[in-house]
């Protein structure tokens, strides 16, 4: 996994926001032929760091003035193939 950071000039909470970019799992219920075709998807998720531990990351994509989270995000860290921190500035 590549990280990228830029310098943090403030964020909600003290939270760093990400750009992470991921494997997702696909599935494909129809009768195939050739499943070499079969392939994953890459996906790009932005938010806030909120937790990690040695298996995965959780980002947020909203806060609330009462300090609450909605949109959790929870990514498997061998899932992800790049991670950019954001700048943000209150």
């Amino acid at each position: 996994m590549k990280t990228k950071t830029t310098k943090n000039k403030g964020s909600v909470n003290n939270d760093k926001m990400f750009i992470v970019c991921w494997k997702d799992h696909t599935a494909n219920a129809s009768w195939v032929d050739d499943i070499s075709t079969e392939k994953y998807t890459t996906c790009w998720s932005v938010g806030w760091l909120k937790a990690e531990d040695d298996e995965v990351i959780k980002l947020v994509d909203t806060y609330t003035d009462d300090n609450t989270v909605g949109g959790v995000m929870v990514i498997l860290k061998s899932c992800i193939t790049e991670m950019y921190e954001i700048e943000v500035k209150n």
